[in-house]
């Protein structure tokens, strides 16, 4: 046991290994507060440009309704005025009883713009009566019907209406279509064509013509279109009677009593003997 010597291990050479700081990655954190102020910042920075740099632009409707006006695009609104960045957009104006407007605002750099729209009304609906019924009507020239009459889809503006029929004076009138899809109502009472000529005769059977047309007194009453007129009043045994007259229409003409003249008659004398001398209020006539 003496002889036995104390066991060691064997040592072997490391690999050399330069010593390193160990790097630890750290990252902010974004709170919910500091995201908020940021946008808040964007924001408020894009406010500033848009404000600096936008045109200040007026959009008149024509139109006798409320008007509504969509324009695309970042605009803002302010009274009657819009403020909008220089380009071009789409922008539709509607109103009730118009035609929809779709067009483009084209904006420049001009501070301070105005554009006019000028709305399309709807065609509208006109319906016509007249005493009268059955008077023939006439639009702008064109015959359309007669009465009582409903015209549909006519366009809004000023169109000349004429209304006739026998024995009345044509009426004629411009009117003003509005369209809007509105119904419009027009009631004509037409004048008559003629006057009314009061008259009694002696004899009370007679023959009545006008310019040599016949015709009737009812009631004592004759009707004589207007104009120079030439009555005829003739009776069997009698001179035939003639008055000219000026009618005018719807007027009241009174001729009072016309006595007609006996026509003159034809007397034959005869005697026996034959060859007697006859004369008349003294003066010879005959033999």
């Amino acid at each position: 046991m003496a002889d036995q010597r104390p066991q060691t291990d064997a040592l072997s050479a490391a690999t050399f290994e330069p010593r390193t700081d160990a790097v630890v990655e750290t990252r902010r954190r974004v709170t919910p507060v500091g995201m908020a102020i940021g946008l808040s910042g964007l924001l408020i920075a894009y406010v500033l440009f848009f404000l600096l740099t936008a045109r200040s632009v007026s959009v008149t409707v024509s139109a006798e309704t409320p008007s509504s006006i969509s324009i695309s695009g970042i605009h803002l609104p302010f009274g009657e005025r819009y403020l909008v960045r220089p380009g071009t957009y789409a922008m539709t104006v509607t109103a009730e009883g118009y035609r929809p407007y779709a067009g483009n605002l084209v904006v420049d750099d001009t501070e301070i713009q105005s554009q006019t729209i000028q709305l399309t009304p709807l065609p509208g609906t006109l319906v016509i009566d007249s005493s009268p019924v059955s008077a023939m009507v006439s639009l702008d020239g064109n015959t359309i019907g007669n009465t009582p009459l409903t015209i549909e889809g006519i366009e809004a503006g000023s169109v000349t209406m004429i209304l006739s029929t026998d024995r009345y004076l044509s009426y004629e009138s411009v009117i003003d279509v509005a369209g809007r899809a509105k119904t419009q109502r027009f009631s004509i009472n037409l004048i008559p064509g003629w006057a009314r000529v009061t008259i009694e005769t002696d004899p009370t059977e007679v023959d009545v013509s006008i310019d040599n047309e016949p015709a009737s007194i009812r009631e004592g009453v004759l009707d004589i279109m207007q104009g120079e007129r030439q009555i005829t009043l003739a009776s069997p045994g009698y001179v035939d009677q003639v008055i000219n007259v000026t009618a005018i229409a719807d007027s009241d003409i009174d001729l009072g009593r016309i006595e007609l003249i006996p026509a003159a008659g034809l007397l034959r004398l005869s005697s026996i003997p034959t060859g007697a001398v006859v004369t008349r209020d003294g003066r010879f006539v005959g033999a």
